[in-house]
């Protein structure tokens, strides 16, 4: 049996020609949040919060109302997405539509390829960690950021939690959605230490290793007892994500991405398309660590290695013999000297 999640089907809604929602299958509660019991008798630009859906959504059900098929993109969420709608007989003699919308991330494999060739191009740790947001925003979520542990910056492999289960985390790269306040740039610096504490989400998603799904105000609520501080427009992120970073077992940090309100919240197959992107970052950001680690390792022995003084010069020199420093892009070693070989007398 695979290991890999299965990969999303489509959500199908059951509809009336002037749009009252009669059907809703479980693709339609995973891609949209609603369970049948609150979709059921509903408007369906209405129950998703998109009033400017309604009248190209009444133009397709018309169409498919009168007996042929659309196909074609609603905004029904985010920039819009794909749907078909197709005419259908009930038993009593109506005509209902049903309409078949594809999962926002059916084209996840395209995100992952891009991730493939972007995130991974260099050894640099904060570099690493700018490209993974600039992968998945804003095309993937709203807002971004990537968090790694404190203790894993100083070369200490103690657990990723501390005694309490708070975590001292440091974020290393940021972006925002393009509507987000600038001066947001200046509360979420980067290279700022943060600790959250056991209670948080964040800190939750690090000890258990699994992902946390959470809202703005638990965003804000969180913000405003670190800092004292209430984020105007924080509480319009609606659905947030923490997705533990994790590579050759242990825990190296976490990333957070957010969805904004008018936007699909994160479903099944949008968790399954993080914890993929996760897994790969995660082993960007380990194999940065690892070479940031034996690059101070390297330094700190070439440093020990090298003469506390000048040596006094001889008051003669051989013509045959070389004498020359180590470059200065070597990690380690000193000046090194070629001398001409003797000959030994019989």
């Amino acid at each position: 049996m695979s290991d890999h999640p299965a990969r999303p089907g489509p959500a199908t809604v059951l509809l009336t020609p002037d749009g009252r929602i009669t059907g809703w299958s479980e693709g339609a509660a995973r891609l949209f949040g609603h369970d049948a019991a609150t979709a059921v008798g509903a408007a369906l630009p209405a129950l998703l919060g998109r009033p400017g859906a309604a009248e190209p959504l009444a133009a397709a059900l018309k169409t498919a109302a009168s007996g042929r098929s659309w196909a074609g993109v609603l905004p029904l969420a985010g920039a819009g997405v794909s749907v078909a709608c197709d005419p259908m007989a009930c038993e009593d003699g109506a005509t209902a539509v049903a309409l078949t919308v594809s999962p926002p991330w059916a084209g996840g494999l395209e995100l992952l390829n891009e991730a493939g060739r972007r995130i991974g191009s260099t050894l640099d740790l904060h570099r690493t960690a700018r490209e993974i947001v600039a992968v998945t925003v804003p095309r993937f979520a709203d807002a971004g950021a990537i968090y790694v542990l404190e203790r894993l910056l100083a070369d200490d492999d103690q657990p990723a939690a501390e005694a309490d289960g708070s975590a001292v985390v440091r974020r290393l790269a940021v972006a925002f959605a393009e509507d987000d306040p600038r001066e947001w740039s200046r509360a979420f610096p980067v290279n700022e230490v943060i600790v959250y504490p056991p209670s948080t989400p964040y800190a939750r998603c690090l000890t258990t290793g699994e992902m946390t799904e959470f809202g703005g105000d638990t965003a804000q609520e969180t913000l405003a007892r670190q800092t004292g501080r209430v984020l105007d427009g924080l509480l319009d992120h609606v659905s947030l994500l923490a997705v533990p970073l994790w590579a050759r077992g242990r825990a190296l940090g976490f990333a957070v991405f957010s969805r904004k309100r008018g936007r699909l919240p994160f479903a099944a197959a949008d968790t399954a398309l993080a914890a993929e992107l996760a897994g790969r970052a995660a082993t960007c950001v380990d194999n940065a660590c690892l070479y940031r680690r034996e690059h101070r390792t390297a330094t700190t022995l070439k440093a020990g290695l090298l003469p506390a003084g000048s040596p006094p010069r001889p008051a003669w020199r051989s013509p045959t013999a070389t004498c020359r420093p180590a470059a200065a892009s070597a990690a380690t070693g000193t000046t090194w000297c070629r001398c001409p070989a003797t000959r030994s007398r019989s």
